[in-house]
């Protein structure tokens, strides 16, 4: 079965927790979370607009300027699906840190417009950073975290967040190896996979995703992936097969 399918909204969430590993490290963990299920979506061989940097150049974009001129921060893909970012954000930070999440250096893979790392924030992750391969989306992502996180980098608790929005893509990062304790991906696994036509294509750059994000972890790091365009055998497999990633535990 293909792994890319064309996204409908309320069909199915599904969050995934991996660990990092390299010739001496400990093998990565991942978790499957299923949080909505319901309705049914079509295969489709041909790639999508929604894989594309144009389309994702021209919804940002957009997006500035409904900023500009309305103060709207622009759609944060799935909250709206029975607050699936909160609980996202509170199932990392209470189940999979256990409480310890300050001192954890975070990336959020395709931050868009940095809703993410807001939430991330606002939980009390005090050290993170968002990657996207679109300037628009970091320039919708710096204006939200300067406001959202009271002025570029205090809490209304006081502790101070060390945020930054990068130009990368998570396929080419640039960004050093072994870097982050969580590596967080809400859609941006969708979108990459919807960028390719057929089902050999979509194996082989879910395999250079997979490797890419473990380079990218530190020993006993966590990968969360939410998607609500595969099943979980479908995510588990897409991140699993060429790679060192073990699941560990699901919402």
């Amino acid at each position: 079965m293909p792994l890319g399918r064309a996204l409908l909204p309320s069909l199915l969430l599904l969050s995934v927790v991996w660990s990092s590993a390299s010739s001496c490290r400990v093998q990565p963990r991942f978790a499957p979370l299923p949080l909505l299920r319901g309705g049914g979506a079509p295969d489709h061989d041909a790639a999508s607009a929604l894989g594309t940097q144009e389309h994702w150049r021209e919804t940002y974009t957009r997006q500035l300027g409904n900023l500009a001129e309305t103060g709207d921060p622009g759609e944060e893909w799935f909250e709206e699906e029975n607050h699936c970012v909160e609980r996202i954000v509170s199932w990392i930070a209470d189940q999979l840190c256990a409480g310890e999440v300050a001192s954890r250096r975070v990336l959020d893979v395709g931050c868009g417009n940095g809703g993410m790392l807001v939430q991330l924030g606002q939980a009390g992750f005090l050290r993170l950073t968002g990657a996207d391969y679109v300037e628009q989306a970091l320039e919708l992502a710096k204006a939200n975290l300067v406001r959202e996180l009271a002025g570029g980098g205090q809490l209304s608790g006081g502790s101070a967040v060390a945020w930054e929005v990068v130009l990368d893509n998570v396929l080419e990062s640039q960004l050093a190896e072994g870097s982050f304790d969580l590596i967080h991906d809400k859609g941006t696994l969708d979108a990459i996979l919807l960028s390719c036509s057929g089902p050999e294509a979509q194996a082989s750059v879910a395999t250079r995703y997979s490797k890419a994000v473990e380079r990218l972890a530190r020993t006993g790091g966590l990968l969360v992936v939410t998607s609500c365009n595969l099943s979980e055998a479908e995510l588990i497999s897409a991140i699993s097969a060429q790679s060192s990633w073990e699941f560990r535990d699901s919402l």
